[in-house]
């Protein structure tokens, strides 16, 4: 039960660190739907949402460790890298 309670406590806190914090995603929704209008909220909604199924989907096959150890290096440098340079 403990273990239950752990998950969704840790579950709960980092979706509503996502939810309150305000990041790329928020400025590229902005910038998008100035541009073309309603259609970018659902669209970039429907990206994030198939990329955050991969983490799980990811995570539920073992590859946890794998992406907080160097995977999660590489993906945060290659983040870093894009958002220099775009």
């Amino acid at each position: 039960m403990f273990e239950l309670a752990a998950i969704f406590g840790g579950s709960f806190t980092l979706a509503l660190s996502g939810a309150l914090m305000p990041g790329p995603l928020l400025t590229v929704t902005v910038a998008e739907s100035a541009r073309i209008g309603f259609r970018a909220g659902p669209l970039l909604m429907t990206g994030h949402a198939v990329l955050e199924l991969l983490l799980v989907i990811a995570i539920v096959y073992g590859l946890g460790p794998f992406l907080i150890g160097f995977g999660g290096w590489f993906l945060l440098s290659a983040r870093e890298y894009l958002s220099i340079w775009i």
